[in-house]
């Protein structure tokens, strides 16, 4: 599994809670999702604003691990 993303994400949210979260999704793009909407969300209730934010995740080799 692999995750990037950019500072837009971090200021809420810690590695665990977003690795988490794409481990639990079904494919890339549903974990894409739900990393980006949760962003959003925090953002919205705290700054009232949205800094930019960009997420990759990639399944990589069928991964179905747990959190490191």
């Amino acid at each position: 599994m692999v995750v990037a993303l950019t500072d837009g994400l971090w200021v809420f949210m810690c590695n665990e809670e977003c690795f988490g979260m794409a481990v639990d999704a079904n494919e890339p793009r549903i974990s894409v999702d739900a990393l980006f909407r949760e962003a959003n969300q925090r953002w919205m209730k705290e700054e009232q604003v949205v800094d930019d934010t960009a997420v990759i995740t990639a399944h990589l080799f069928n991964y179905h691990g747990g959190y490191c």
